[in-house]
């Protein structure tokens, strides 16, 4: 009897684990398939997307205004194109956690694939902004008869840059006051340089207007 008893005992956690794949294992299998399905449903809907943006030539159009380097060489239509499957494709992920009957993991991707449209969202506002600050940048550049142009021109694309990132990452959802403090107490003393530097550059241009405005008179 005792040795019956023992042999149970050392039985037992073996038929505890075949219990528990048995199951387990079709819902694990279904995950699976959600998965791949998914997987699958977002490569389909972002090579669509990248296709519906690439008929309408706005990559080539950046390319012609030299506007690509901005955003480090980078095709929007890929771009859109990789943002949507990973979406699509994190959308998937909770039903699959759902089937396994795993809630603390289904909450956990509830809540990133709430968090990706954000991300995403955050991305393009950063794109958005490298480009809004290459098109500020070269504008200013163009008044080449104004002295230290290139300095201002880098200055505005620095300040731009800054300014979205900020907006970015709030919408990603980064806590950036400090961040946010130390870039303003940064930009604020290049911009007090800046100034400085270009109102002593400007006393001598200012005198010379001054005189010929008191010659006229």
């Amino acid at each position: 009897m005792a040795i019956s008893t023992s042999g149970y005992e050392l039985l037992d956690p073996f038929v505890q684990i075949w219990n528990s794949i048995v199951l387990y294992l079709p819902g694990i299998l279904a995950a699976l398939a959600v998965i791949i399905v998914g997987y699958f449903v977002g490569v389909l809907l972002g090579y669509l997307v990248t296709k519906i943006i690439e008929k309408t030539k706005i990559d080539h159009w950046m390319h012609e205004k030299k506007m690509v380097d901005a955003i480090g060489g980078l095709h929007l239509s890929r771009v859109a194109g990789q943002l949507v499957k990973w979406w699509v494709f994190v959308a998937f992920l909770t039903p699959a956690a759902n089937i396994i009957y795993l809630d603390e993991l289904a909450d956990i991707l509830t809540s990133v694939a709430l968090w990706v449209p954000h991300l995403i969202a955050g991305i393009v506002i950063m794109l958005a902004g490298l480009l809004f600050a290459d098109f500020l940048a070269n504008s200013a550049s163009h008044a080449k008869k104004l002295r230290g142009i290139q300095a201002i021109s880098t200055l505005i694309k620095i300040l731009t840059i800054i300014f979205f990132a900020g907006i970015a990452l709030r919408e990603i959802g980064f806590r950036i006051f400090l961040a946010e403090m130390t870039i303003l107490m940064i930009t604020g003393g290049v911009i007090l340089i800046f100034v400085i530097g270009f109102g002593i550059g400007m006393i001598k241009p200012a005198e010379e207007i001054i005189r010929s405005w008191l010659k006229k008179l």
